[in-house]
């Protein structure tokens, strides 16, 4: 028996002729069941069942083999084929007696069909009151209406139904009230007419208010070429514009339908709704948003799934600037999830998830964007407000205008293996504001290449913002070529430092062929930066290229184990820099190397205990004492410019020799260098020793320099 666990690849199961599917979760399992349509092929569905805690239904038996795509977002599902067991056949009838259809245990046959052949224009009142009409018979012939559906026949042509004032000022062509599927057959085009509405604005087509239903099949075309601004942003949701409008309702399934041409959304749902599934659907130029599941404080959106759609040209009525693409969650929402689908050309965000509503008090938590490809808009996935246990995983975006992700404030969140590709500014922005902070999360095993810094602030590719973020994971991300094709400096990691960062992990990165520094961060606490490698990274003018640079205030920053090659980098920049400010950390067993390689680690005036030498720092071309990874020995013949990464200095010359010290306010207190005379000259040295500007060393003699941060003692 085949588990699929959460995260995992969908399955595709083989149900031969005559036997039945058995499905069953364990506890918390939140996943679908597909039956493919076999003729269209792909992952085109026929039905769905939602898969929780506990067994399903027996699924079949079917006259001829059936497939079905398996997906788990939570917990765990079980899948098993066995053989039919066949109850006795139930009859199910009219009130005047005709047999609709035969059912059995686990196998139900097509029951009552209304079928609506289209017949030209429809948009009368009495046509729209047909429809209502024929929804109250399927219900009265098979009681509950759960067998029951309406098929809307394209083989006349188009429907044309006409929006009016339904109930309480909702305009809609037609109010769905009775639980009724709705099946498409040969292609039907349902098209929102001429509306009597004042002002002459487009309504809902369908208005589902507290049902249960599916709709598959159709073309639900809004009829809006030009989009007309609406009279006020507040009547939206309640008066008109969307091609589902779905309200306090549960079991829907909107599946395999084109949907397009809306003054507002393509899909819109509302008000404590539970198992919505906007799934396999084709939905584009729509006023708005493609989808938009939409909660607040007290009502919420559980259970239910955007996935696999193919999303393109949304937002571009001309009072929406700030509205596309996907939208889900708010408030009190949870378990929802936004799966493969393919989201381009929007006009604002591709995907754009929100967890806290403005004044309340809950934060949606529990949602799962994966698999989704976007391509331009200004943001590929934007996520706001707070967000809380969610999952951001295997996403590409490229080619955003803004960002290709943009992380706001998150709790417990996983933004682990995603591809952030051209994007015109960074890869991902994590913590938009000052306010927003990434708490107790992880940012692991994504990609960045060839995003651009927009502005001086965040030219990196994976920018965190000023918030106060802490508990961090950010491990195994490779950032490749940034900021080559807008020629913009754009490095690998940066943060803003206004709030303190602490608790980072920040670990076995890559670094290749990036136009500035691979890692810059500042007022950071209690960080561990080890197992990083660098290389070809490089700025051609001015102070980048650094590999690790430490500044603002930051404290406890242990910086262990990692390797730089910069050949790239002039202006003799620091692969190894820490600010004036940095205290108590630790710099060991790295290795740096660039083109200018004098001032390959360094630390500026006024840092306090930054332990660095003698613990494995390694310089290109250093000479090296047994067992020790430690630059020990550099003989000199002439006079002499000692570097920061000195440790012992021999003075062997056929005449006197001048050695000029480095300045003890960048080298540090307590850098240690030891210089031996080997010669029968004079070594005469520059800089304050034991107060004196005079220090000279006979003939024979040796001495410990040791940097007090503002002069050199001798030991």
């Amino acid at each position: 028996m085949p588990t699929i666990t959460a995260g995992g690849t969908p399955q595709t199961i083989a149900l031969p002729e005559g036997q039945v599917l058995n499905v069953s979760g364990g506890p918390g399992t939140t996943g679908v069941v597909y039956r493919l349509d076999q003729a269209l092929g792909g992952t085109n569905s026929l039905q769905s069942w939602p898969v929780g805690s506990g067994a399903l239904a027996p699924i079949g038996p079917y006259a001829g083999e059936q497939r079905f795509l398996v997906t788990c977002s939570a917990g765990s599902i079980n899948i098993g084929v066995e053989n039919a067991v066949l109850a006795a056949p139930q009859f199910q009838k009219t009130a005047m007696g005709a047999v609709l259809g035969i059912a059995y245990a686990g196998m139900v046959f097509s029951t009552a069909v209304l079928s609506l052949a289209a017949s030209g224009d429809l948009s009368g009142a009495t046509d729209t009151a047909n429809i209502a009409a024929y929804q109250a018979i399927i219900a009265a012939s098979n009681p509950g209406g759960k067998k029951a559906s309406m098929e809307f026949n394209g083989s006349n042509g188009a429907f044309y139904l006409k929006a009016t004032n339904i109930t309480g000022s909702k305009f809609a062509a037609i109010w769905w009230t009775d639980g009724i599927d709705m099946v498409g057959k040969n292609s039907p085009r349902i098209v929102l007419a001429a509306s009597t509405e004042p002002n002459g604005y487009g309504g809902h087509v369908f208005f589902c208010p507290n049902v249960s239903f599916r709709a598959t099949g159709l073309e639900v075309d809004g009829n809006r070429r030009s989009f007309i601004s609406p009279p006020a942003a507040t009547s939206l949701d309640g008066q008109f514009g969307s091609g589902f409008y779905v309200a306090g309702s549960s079991n829907v399934w909107i599946t395999n339908n084109w949907i397009h041409g809306h003054i507002y959304h393509g899909v819109l749902a509302v008000d404590d709704c539970s198992y919505i599934h906007t799934d396999f659907n084709r939905i584009n130029d729509n006023g708005y948003r493609a989808v938009h599941y939409n909660a607040n404080d007290t009502s919420s959106i559980i259970n239910s799934s955007i996935n696999f759609n193919d999303v393109y040209s949304n937002g571009m009525a001309a009072d929406n600037t700030l509205n596309s693409g996907i939208f889900m969650a708010l408030g009190s929402s949870y378990r929802i999830e936004a799966i493969g689908n393919n989201i381009r050309d929007e006009k604002a965000a591709c995907l754009h998830i929100a967890g806290f509503v403005t004044g309340g008090t809950n934060l949606s938590r529990e949602i799962t964007a994966s698999m989704n490809h976007t391509n331009g808009g200004t943001i590929g996935i934007l996520i706001t407000a707070n967000l809380q246990d969610s999952n951001i995983t295997g996403n590409i975006s490229s080619d955003a205008s803004v960002a290709a992700f943009q992380l706001g404030p998150m709790v417990g969140c996983k933004v682990n293996g995603n591809t952030a590709r051209r994007a015109r500014g960074p890869g991902m922005i994590a913590g938009a504001t000052g306010t927003d902070a990434i708490i107790g999360s992880q940012i692991n095993d994504n990609h960045f290449i060839d995003c651009d810094g927009s502005v001086a602030t965040n030219r990196a590719a994976l920018y965190f913002g000023s918030g106060a973020h802490k508990g961090l994971s950010v491990w195994r991300n490779t950032f490749l070529n940034n900021g080559m094709t807008g020629g913009t400096v754009c490095g690998g990691i940066a943060n803003g430092g206004g709030s303190r960062m602490k608790c980072l992990g920040l670990g076995a990165n890559n670094f290749i062929g990036n136009r500035g520094h691979a890692i810059v961060l500042n007022n950071v606490d209690d960080a561990l930066l080890v197992s990083n490698t660098g290389t070809d990274n490089f700025e051609a003018s001015g102070p980048r290229g650094s590999f690790i640079s430490i500044g603002g205030t930051s404290n406890n920053t242990h910086v262990l184990g990692n390797v730089c090659s910069n050949d790239g980098v002039v202006n003799n920049v620091e692969q190894y820099l820490f600010g004036a400010t940095t205290t108590n950390s630790v710099v060991a067993g790295n290795y740096g190397r660039c083109a200018a390689s004098t001032n390959v680690f360094r630390a500026t005036a006024g840092a306090t205990g930054v332990q660095r030498e003698n613990i494995g720092q390694q310089r290109w071309n250093a000479t090296f004492a047994h067992g020790s990874a430690a630059p020990v020995t550099v003989t000199v013949t002439a006079n002499y410019v000692a570097l920061n990464t000195d440790v012992y200095v021999r003075c062997n010359g056929a005449a006197a020799i001048a050695v000029t010290l480095p300045t003890p306010v960048d080298t540090g207190i307590g850098k240690l260098i030891m210089f031996k005379n080997l010669s029968a000259f004079a070594v005469t040295f520059t800089g304050t020793v034991d107060g004196s500007t005079t220090f000279t060393l006979a003939a024979g003699q040796a001495a410990r320099l040791i940097s007090n941060g503002a002069s050199w003692d001798a030991v």
